[in-house]
């Protein structure tokens, strides 16, 4: 899970899951994302079993090579 950072977007929580078959459980994950620490979010799929990109340090190469990223969830304020 992505969010806002400084210069680039920050790793706020990871999920390591095997993925299951077709008749297999959803993976899910919980957060409770307060809008004032950024107002989107980003789900970022890796593999960690292939390397990641020459140019990455530290957790994002630690996370393996990106494969798959969400369309941003904007998150609003409690009205």
């Amino acid at each position: 899970m992505l969010r806002p950072g400084d210069r680039l977007p920050i790793l706020a929580a990871t999920l390591e899951v095997d993925l299951p078959g077709p008749d297999g459980p959803l993976a899910t994950l919980e957060l409770d994302l307060d809008p004032a620490d950024g107002d989107w979010v980003v789900v970022r799929v890796t593999d960690p079993a292939e390397p990641a990109d020459r140019r990455a340090t530290g957790d994002w190469a630690r996370q393996g090579r990106a494969i798959a990223y969400a369309s941003p969830f904007w998150l609003e304020p409690p009205r």
